[in-house]
């Protein structure tokens, strides 16, 4: 259905990414010569002149700023490319109603991207303009514009995407390079009494927030809806350039959308004792499947033998060596070699295989992408939607609330990790009472996080930490997750495992959908079960059909006949989801 036509850059990389995130199929094609589908989709610095002839008698979508100016297109010869901020109202016409209605019942009123690049053309350019967008400074422009077949972003939304995918839109560093926290001054810490680590807390988050209110674009707590608008933007353009588009749906039917609760446990001897036994009897009680992030050095320490019992009998992810930053120290060499050491320690107390990780501290480096792919892990969860925890990355975030891909440099090209990752959701446990608030805003901000992500078909990965330094910090967490749970009791929401998110996406990656003119065949390419696959077919206006597949065992396919009058927007031809 979808051809792409796009470099192994950032550009090419975010336009990827979010095809794949959305399991719409396509293929990648190196020449416009090889275009032979429905819609064309192409990367600006690929915009030939073959391509603009191409594009004047076919549907095709052009991204970002163009290497041959498309002057017969859209009467534009000349221009200038800004990496800048930028925002698009809601209200322009490019959006389509179910869009706004959400947007608007959470607050919000445009998409606003931290950073990306936008072309500004020297003349106002031809055709029908679908979208504005508005400059920091106030200045408006066209966003988006259509001439006959032709659609074209003049921002480039394939940067603006991988931007948020390894908080790539932030400024560069000042030169300050986060360190580890010595084990004396992690003691301190922890054994300190609470009156002390309050004010200590309160400190520090006075500090932050700060630097926070001098940040030009700081992610917006608790929610940021910035990915979730560009890949619904993306989508749109997709189906009014080609009438439609055909997609897998993320979850498992019956589910719209899904959650994990994972219950880290901080280097203390409490925490691996009492404050364990708190924890799993408050999970007895709820009944929901936990995933649990373990230290391993701690482990060794204080875990007791129904600790480890009861951590063999669920999902454990590995939480580093000792929780002191080790994910910022070193080579990446050095950091693969210690979260790898973390995880075989782990391995052989508890007597088996991890195949996940998050960072302490939701720490995040250059490094650690590459280092994660280089120790074999097969998901990650450190990078959160909205940070408000981390000192080094306070107000960033990958502003993002499904499993995806980071990017990984190799050479002169850009590629997908082999690492998935889960984004975290914020608040972090109960993080924003260290900062002053009350357990109602807590609350609050915890009820709109996962209304937004129900809402937008996305994945809540909520934390709840087992009690850190005592009996009263064990209840107010007990309390917290019994709360968090009960958020989570919706026949729509998929409660499941770290695990088993992950393994399910692995599946759905390999799926492979054909589509012809009477209908369409989805075939299992992977190594597992498929159970619970829907295809998605979304045609103009504001239409849908859900076709839910039989279990596909590895190797098998489904064929679905459908109407010919949902596949009027279809040509015969093949189209494959990609695998990352």
């Amino acid at each position: 259905m979808i051809d792409l036509l796009a470099g192994e850059d950032r550009s090419g990389f975010g336009i990827a990414c979010a095809l794949d995130v959305e399991r719409i199929p396509y293929r990648r094609i190196r020449h416009s010569e090889d275009f032979d589908a429905r819609l064309l989709i192409v990367s600006g610095d690929q915009v030939t002149p073959a391509v603009l002839r191409l594009a004047v008698r076919t549907p095709t979508l052009i991204i970002g700023s163009p290497a041959s100016p498309p002057r017969e297109l859209f009467g534009v010869g000349h221009g200038s490319t800004l990496r800048t901020a930028m925002a698009i109202s809601l209200q322009e016409p490019i959006w389509p109603e179910p869009v706004r209605l959400v947007a608007r019942r959470f607050g919000m009123e445009a998409l606003r991207v931290p950073r990306a690049p936008v072309f500004c053309p020297n003349t106002h350019p031809g055709g029908a303009v679908l979208a504005k967008l508005r400059h920091p400074e106030g200045a408006l422009q066209p966003a988006i514009v259509r001439s006959g077949s032709c659609h074209w972003s003049l921002v480039d939304l394939g940067v603006a995407f991988a931007h948020l995918l390894d908080e790539s839109y932030l400024p560069p560093r000042d030169g300050r390079t986060p360190r580890p926290l010595s084990r004396s001054a992690l003691l301190l810490y922890y054994r300190a009494p609470e009156a002390i680590r309050r004010i200590f807390q309160r400190r520090v988050y006075r500090r932050l927030h700060a630097e926070l209110a001098q940040q030009s674009t700081p992610s917006e707590y608790p929610v940021d809806a910035t990915g979730w608008l560009l890949l619904e933007l993306l989508k749109q353009l997709v189906r009014s350039a080609a009438g439609g588009l055909v997609r897998v749906a993320r979850w498992p039917a019956p589910y719209t959308s899904a959650a994990t609760l994972a219950h880290d446990l901080e280097p203390t001897r409490f925490a691996y004792t009492q404050g364990l036994g708190a924890l799993a009897a408050e999970i007895g009680r709820s009944g929901h499947p936990p995933t649990f992030g373990v230290v391993a050095g701690p482990a060794a320490r204080y875990l007791t033998q129904r600790g480890a019992d009861h951590l063999r009998g669920h999902d454990v992810l590995c939480h580093g060596l000792e929780h002191r930053g080790e994910t910022l120290a070193g080579s990446r060499e050095a950091i693969a070699h210690g979260i790898s050491v973390a995880r075989a320690r782990l391995e052989k107390q508890l007597d088996r295989r991890i195949t996940g990780f998050r960072s302490p501290r939701l720490d995040r480096s250059p490094d650690l992408p590459w280092a994660l792919e280089r120790a074999g892990f097969r998901y990650d969860s450190s990078y959160p939607d909205v940070d408000r925890e981390n000192m080094s990355h306070f107000g960033a975030g990958v502003r993002l609330n499904v499993p995806y891909r980071l990017p990984l440099a190799e050479e002169e090209r850009l590629r997908p990790s082999a690492c998935l990752e889960l984004p975290v959701s914020a608040p972090d446990c109960i993080q924003p009472l260290f900062e002053g608030d009350d357990v109602r805003t807590l609350r609050r901000a915890v009820r709109e996080k996962v209304a937004f992500v129900h809402a937008t078909g996305g994945l809540y990965v909520g934390i709840v930490h087992a009690g850190v330094f005592g009996a009263r910090d064990s209840a107010r967490r007990t309390a917290h997750l019994a709360f968090v749970r009960d958020q989570l009791r919706h026949r729509d929401i998929w409660l499941a495992t770290a695990s088993e998110i992950a393994e399910w996406w692995f599946a759905r990656e390999r799926l492979e959908i054909e589509l012809d003119a009477r209908g369409l065949t989805v075939a299992n390419r992977g190594d597992r079960p498929a159970q619970g696959v829907r295809v998605v077919l979304e045609y103009e206006p504001q239409k849908e059909t859900i076709c839910d597949l039989p279990l596909l065992a590895p190797g098998a396919s489904a064929r679905v006949e459908i109407e010919e009058l949902s596949l009027l927007w279809t040509t015969p031809g093949r189209g494959i989801c990609q695998e990352s």
